[in-house]
């Protein structure tokens, strides 16, 4: 729906075109407490780069998927 002016925009009073606000970016993180143990254990390894474990993962599971799917 295109509004006819900037007056009809809902920032300045109009009436949304989304019922749900729409979050462009939004992170998609899935099981959140898996996610803190993560974080947790990186955390806790100390080792946040130079071929850590999370970095190899990262980098296989990425070399695993088809090129199609990148």
């Amino acid at each position: 729906m295109i509004k006819p002016s900037v007056n009809n925009l809902a920032i300045f009073g109009g009436t949304p075109t989304f019922r749900e606000k729409l979050h462009v970016g939004r992170p998609n993180i899935g099981d959140r407490e898996r996610l803190m143990e993560r974080f947790n254990d990186i955390l806790d390894r100390r080792w946040l780069t130079n071929d850590g474990k999370y970095l190899q993962e990262f980098e296989q599971r990425i070399a695993d998927k088809p090129a199609e799917e990148m």
